[in-house]
């Protein structure tokens, strides 16, 4: 199985090198070509985490309806195997494509339950994103109010955390959802 497992992180790099070079189509056959390798060597890790890289892709070029897909056989799998991270990661990008799709609720239960699992590992930097999330989705629907607990929850666990970088962008973002709340 090693060098099979080998060969499928490869070409699975191969797709993540593409991806962020933009160019989808190559990233996709990549993975899938990965994804196929790794369901021949039963390597099941592996594929929640290809099947995650796929649905990120099909997000990517807006095809939501195949990243759902794909993403759902990676939650189910992260599940199964109790890969709390995994999981974690693949709800938050699944919130993510809810609310482009205007799926408001089903994206804040995914952020939520992804935020309990972060919350659950002590990953705070995650923490933070999972409620910049919330907040960006509030701002979307006009409701800064509810926008602004969620940038003040974040900045908390940034000061928190020593985070600065972090700190500085919500510190941001709070002066211009106070400044929306002041029109």
């Amino acid at each position: 199985m090693g060098d099979r497992d080998t060969e499928a992180t490869v070409l699975s790099n191969l797709g993540l090198l593409n991806a962020s070079l933009k160019d989808f189509e190559k990233a996709l056959n990549y993975y899938e070509l990965a994804l196929a390798l790794r369901r021949e060597i039963n390597a099941i890790p592996g594929q929640a985490e290809t099947l995650y890289l796929i649905g990120d892709v099909y997000c990517d070029l807006g095809n939501y309806s195949k990243a759902q897909n794909y993403l759902q056989e990676a939650l189910a799998i992260s599940k199964e195997i109790g890969d709390s991270l995994s999981e974690s990661n693949t709800l938050s990008i699944l919130g993510l494509m809810y609310r482009h799709l205007k799926e408001y609720e089903k994206a804040i239960k995914c952020y939520q339950q992804s935020l309990v699992i972060c919350k659950r590992l002590g990953n705070r930097m995650s923490e933070i994103q999972n409620i910049e999330h919330r907040g960006e989705l509030f701002i979307e629907l006009k409701q800064h109010s509810k926008a602004l607990k969620y940038y003040q929850q974040a900045l908390a666990v940034a000061k928190e955390q020593g985070y600065q970088n972090n700190e500085d962008k919500i510190i941001e973002i709070i002066n211009e959802i106070n400044s929306c709340l002041s029109d």
